[in-house]
């Protein structure tokens, strides 16, 4: 027996000729918001498996100690928050939040007090005799998860309810998912092929492509230390240029780029090492004067939105970003600059890194 809240063994699921998950093996031993990170056809489906609504094909899946197959309708303890709510249309806010209870054989007293603290505890009392048409985006997923907490489950998976509201509610309840999160201490598993969304709630991000994981750690972590230019791309904008590793000399590892060439200090390279270079836009400066060996490239246009200033370049027919901080100096279209960028705050992959 293990202390994990949540244990996956080997998971796969196939849907009409697609792979869902492949083989996934993971457990959560702290009660985090994890984030799921995976193609849209791919999160429509996965939380259904991870709750035991669509059964997988194979392995297992297990909260705190008990595979959800050996559960049923009194013993279950991980449930969906579905996206839209899926509120009994013809029940009152009241009824939704108690059907659950009402399957428990619980006395009627019993199911009023719970329903009543548990609307109250998320600040919606006042929605009690309403019904689903009567209520607001942030309304509808505070019921539904009335009607979930009322059951005291142990895990609850999230089906991208974020995705249905609108800018500022959605902030709004991105703050409150994390406060009651941290306040209810229990895993909130959250699934999405939305960035944003998971970069903002997540304390992890588990990244998927092709049913397989492809990386996991904290939004901070996957931001600057991406394992694949495609997990690099995912989680954010990034100028991208690959090349070969020639001659290495106490002056420095050049680089050749589609026949111009870039020196660099401190990297752990080889000669002949076919490589990739990540640079994040505000790690970026288009620069008109240099010493060194540096890219060059020509700006064609930029964005002013009054705090930043976005600057766009083509090397050759590569597009790059630079991000900076606004000036009454604004950038001149078809100015040949140099591309330069700190060397610490690079990611270089060698080519049999990538995944």
């Amino acid at each position: 027996m293990n202390n994990s809240l949540l244990e996956i063994n080997h998971l796969s699921y196939s849907e009409n000729g697609n792979t869902i998950v492949n083989d996934f093996a993971w457990k959560l031993d702290e009660p985090l918001f994890v984030t799921f990170l995976m193609p849209y056809k791919s999160n429509n489906t996965f939380e259904k498996v991870l709750c035991g609504i669509v059964k997988q094909n194979s392995g297992d899946i297990i909260v705190d100690n008990v595979d959800i197959k050996m559960m049923n309708y009194k013993t279950k303890s991980i449930y969906m928050i579905f996206k839209g709510g899926a509120l009994f249309e013809t029940m009152s806010v009241f009824d939704n939040v108690a059907y659950g209870l009402s399957l428990l054989d619980l006395k009627t007293d019993s199911i009023k007090k719970k329903v009543n603290r548990i609307l109250n505890r998320l600040g919606i009392s006042n929605l009690i005799d309403k019904m689903p048409s009567q209520l607001l985006d942030d309304e509808i997923i505070k019921v539904a998860l009335a009607r979930v907490l009322v059951l005291k489950p142990k895990v609850i998976v999230f089906d991208d309810v974020l995705s249905k509201v609108d800018a500022h509610t959605k902030n709004e309840m991105q703050l409150f998912l994390k406060g009651l999160q941290r306040e209810l201490a229990i895993p909130f598993i959250y699934i999405t092929h939305n960035k944003d969304d998971a970069f903002i709630i997540s304390d992890k991000i588990v990244v998927f492509y092709q049913g397989k994981m492809i990386q996991e750690g904290t939004p901070i972590e996957l931001y600057y230390n991406p394992v694949s230019t495609g997990v690099a791309l995912l989680m954010g904008s990034a100028n991208v240029f690959r090349g070969k590793v020639g001659k290495i000399d106490k002056t420095g590892i050049q680089i050749k780029i589609k026949n111009n060439y870039l020196k660099l200090k401190h990297a752990d390279l080889q000669t002949g090492d076919k490589i990739t270079i990540i640079i994040r836009p505000e790690n970026t400066k288009f620069i008109k004067e240099t010493t060194r060996d540096l890219l060059k490239a020509a700006i064609y246009d930029y964005e002013f939105n009054g705090q930043f200033i976005k600057t766009y370049a083509f090397f050759g027919e590569t597009k790059v970003e630079s991000i900076s901080l606004s000036s009454s100096k604004l950038p001149v279209i078809g100015e040949k600059v140099f591309i330069d960028f700190d060397e610490e705050s690079a990611i270089i992959l060698k080519k049999k890194e990538e995944k």
